[in-house]
């Protein structure tokens, strides 16, 4: 009998146009599959692969499809691996270098999941013993800082596309916390890649061996990256570690099957806050200063989080609130005044603390115009729950509005741009996007992590030819900040939809230096088709 045989799969039969599994959150159509799989450890994965390695055929890796570029949609037929059944936590582990926690998982486990267990140190499934014990006796707190809006993806995913959120400003993305992974090549062959051990030489590339003992040389590729947020195409610096290789490589290298994630001490007092100004730009050089204030070190305003809404956000937010009255419990009426908010959000470690933090906090909104009486702040579950629900309701009503429009145009959807700008032209780029839509008589909102210099631009176009007119100007303002050293895409990657963007930012050439990278480790190009680049840079396609 066949390895395939053992597994659990759905036959192609009984995969009906509505699948799940033919889609994620992008606006690309659903695509095709022959047969989704759901392996349940490695070495099915390893099996399955090899054998579709000698085949040619395509395999899409499928985690919770909360992606918004495209890269779960399965292009033009093939398998799928749904890696849901693989969503244990396996156990917990002490860094002999740095004492840190760091805890053993399977991919399909929701970060949800995974933040829960951690936090409350209450791990379902697996001994309480040795290193387990240890971790619930210890009386420190920890936690995983990734945040990225989708609780429900799963961290394999999480990794796979090196997801970040609001909270990167202070902790960064997933590529700090990931310690140790596993993973399948497309020739079934497994590499198992502890940070640290394996480095790029000065001749640029990477000796490593795999489990079953062939050696590979993995050239890496020469173009600079960006010098700001970054999630577009394979990291790639001199000397790196290879496992920044495979994280952020959105599946094309190779399938994520185990991982060691860091969790970090997690002080135990919260102080978020949402202020509301009357004038559009105070926001914006409110931020500039918060920048300016968290790098000193005698200033007591550290945040951990500084998000932007303006005012077409806040417009947005206003009226889906008048359609949904269930939103009136999660916040109350912001003012009628605000064209602009920020959200912060700031850790501490005593009460003694919250004083001094809030009166710093005070004063700096006071001087750019903000009224402390229409300024809310959170200090306790429930008060902190409206932040929240404030921060993810406006691309939940976004999403509403366009559920409606497509019945009247049903190939419109958002036009995003998730482009990130060094700190001194970041007021440029605003200035850029706000000039050109307006002109272009367009609907919009920007919003996002104004702390890290990185907005998210949604033009929301209301019939066919204005979403012609979007797409050209999110390629301008993407051309726009490559031009003054920015990045195509900061958190949400290349997936199927920004390949002409990616091209933008490093060229055919840097593009074929991927290219390369990826033939070596899947000759064929079975892993994530389309995922990064077109398949017609890959030759076995053409």
């Amino acid at each position: 009998m066949e390895r395939e045989d053992l597994v659990r799969k759905i036959s192609i039969q009984e995969i009906t146009p509505g699948c799940p599994y033919l889609q994620d959150e992008s606006y690309l159509a659903p695509g095709m599959a022959e047969v989704i799989y759901f392996p349940t450890q490695e070495d099915e994965i390893s099996a399955l692969v090899a054998q579709f390695q000698k085949t040619g055929t395509a395999v899409t890796i499928s985690g919770a499809r909360t992606g918004v570029v495209g890269g779960a949609v399965p292009a033009g037929g093939g398998v799928i691996l749904a890696m849901e059944r693989m969503s244990r936590i396996l156990g917990v582990k002490r860094c002999q270098k740095t004492r840190a926690w760091l805890i053993q998982v399977e991919p399909g486990l929701s970060l949800r999941s995974f933040q829960r267990q951690v936090e409350s140190k209450n791990f379902e499934g697996i001994d309480q013993e040795g290193n387990v014990r240890d971790f619930i006796q210890d009386p420190s707190l920890y936690f995983y800082p990734p945040d990225p809006t989708e609780s429900t993806a799963t961290l394999g995913g999480i990794v796979a596309a090196n997801s970040s959120g609001a909270r990167s400003l202070a902790y960064g993305s997933t590529r700090n916390y990931v310690q140790r992974l596993r993973v399948v090549l497309a020739t079934g062959e497994i590499l198992d890649i502890t940070r640290g051990e394996h480095q790029a030489d000065r001749s640029g590339t990477i000796p490593v061996q795999t489990t079953k003992g062939s050696k590979l040389l993995i050239p890496i590729p020469t173009y600079q990256m960006p010098a700001v947020k970054s999630a577009a195409g394979y990291y790639a610096k001199p000397g790196m570690d290879l496992i920044d290789l495979f994280i952020g490589a959105e599946g094309t290298l190779g399938v994520i099957t185990y991982l060691e994630l860091r969790l970090v001490p997690r002080p135990d007092k919260i102080f978020s806050g949402i202020a509301f100004f009357p004038d559009p730009d105070q926001a914006i050089k409110f931020a500039q200063k918060i920048r300016i204030l968290r790098s000193d070190p005698l200033s007591r305003i550290k945040p951990i989080a500084v998000e932007y809404f303006d005012q077409h956000s806040l417009s947005i937010l206003r009226q889906g609130r008048q359609q949904e009255e269930s939103r009136d419990a999660f916040f109350a009426d912001f003012p009628l005044s605000a064209q602009s908010a920020i959200f912060f959000e700031q850790f501490y470690q005593k009460d003694e603390e919250l004083e001094d933090i809030y009166e710093h906090w005070q004063v700096a909104l006071e001087e750019h115009g903000v009224n402390m009486d229409d300024t809310w702040g959170g200090f306790n579950e429930q008060e902190l729950e409206k932040m929240k629900r404030f921060r993810h309701a406006l691309p939940e009503i976004l999403n509403e509005i366009f559920r409606e429009r497509k019945r009247h145009y049903p190939t419109i959807h958002k036009v995003s741009a998730d482009l990130a700008v060094p700190e001194p032209y970041l007021e440029e780029m605003i200035s850029l996007y706000r000039t050109r839509i307006e002109e272009q008589g367009l609907e919009y909102v920007l919003f996002g992590h104004i702390g890290e210099c990185h907005l998210h631009l949604n033009i929301l176009p209301r019939d066919d030819e204005e979403m012609l007119r979007a797409q050209e100007l999110s390629f301008e303002f993407a051309a726009k900040a490559v031009s003054l050293g920015g990045c195509v895409s900061a958190e949400h990657g290349i997936g199927k939809l920004k390949h002409r963007l990616l091209e933008l930012l490093y060229g055919p050439q840097g593009i074929e230096e991927m290219v390369r990278v990826k033939l070596l480790l899947d000759p064929k190009g079975i892993l994530n088709r389309g995922n990064i680049f077109p398949e017609s840079y890959l030759p076995s396609l053409r």
